[in-house]
């Protein structure tokens, strides 16, 4: 009887666990904006932080006064995948404006691309596509597309007050 009940447990948890799974055609699409952004460049990047020498490519594109960013990332393998991938809209890094999103691969290699639509002057938007890169299970990979905040100039020093120290 123990032994029929503890079969029985197994494939409860087998069922369940399947239940959570993705497939390898699963493909997971984000997109983001279009958000104003300074009449400056944007830089497109795609980065990885929690692994040594991981992805890091950027590419410029032209001055515009809005951007979007559609990141897709696709399942690689022909196996069941116990935890999918996950994209999540985040804040650029500081100092800049923009749109940004950051990429858990989940349980397996998953391929990221996807594009940016930079929206110029004339209102005529320019689409660039991000290069597709491949990515291992379990890394995390952060797509953005963010433009450069010109920092407000130093105010001049009052004559006869000290000088403050830097921050």
């Amino acid at each position: 009887m123990m032994r029929l009940t503890k079969l029985m447990l197994a494939a409860l948890v087998s069922v369940l666990a399947l239940g959570g799974t993705a497939h390898a055609d699963t493909t997971v699409k984000l997109t983001v904006g279009p958000v104003p952004i300074p009449d400056v460049p944007v830089e497109v990047c795609v980065t990885q932080s929690d692994v040594p020498d991981g992805v890091d490519e950027c590419v410029e594109t032209p001055a515009g006064e809005s951007v979007s960013l559609t990141v897709i990332v696709t399942v690689n393998t022909p196996e069941p995948v116990l935890v999918p991938p996950t994209i999540t809209p985040i804040e650029c890094p500081a100092g800049t404006e923009g749109v940004a999103a950051k990429v858990f691969a989940g349980s397996a290699e998953v391929t990221i691309g996807g594009s940016v639509t930079v929206v110029l002057d004339d209102g005529e938007p320019v689409v660039i596509p991000i290069e597709e890169v491949v990515v291992a299970g379990g890394q995390t990979v952060t797509v953005f597309a963010c433009a450069g905040v010109e920092p407000l100039p130093e105010a001049p020093a009052l004559p006869g007050a000290p000088a403050l120290p830097a921050l």
